[in-house]
């Protein structure tokens, strides 16, 4: 049996290990601008005086858990 060249596989809808890599070093770099968008939102908030925290319903001690999560996490009454 001959084994098949890179192109073969390619042409045959199977992706060669670049392809791998390339979807990798992607996400990689997918995470890293999400990162630097919640670091930049941190920055922005933290630049803000506690009333125009306030204004908008924070505390300074939400402000790294509302841009890491989105919002701070209501409590559930059960029973009711």
């Amino acid at each position: 049996m001959s084994q098949a060249s890179n192109a073969d596989r390619v042409s045959a809808g199977n992706p060669g290990p670049s392809v791998n890599w390339i979807a990798g070093v992607s996400k990689l770099l997918e995470r890293l601008v999400c990162k630097l968008a919640v670091r930049n939102g941190i920055a922005e908030l933290r630049a803000m005086d506690d009333r125009q925290l306030a204004d908008i319903g924070l505390t300074r001690q939400q402000l790294e858990y509302i841009t890491n999560y989105g919002r701070w996490p209501t409590v559930k009454q059960s029973g009711l």
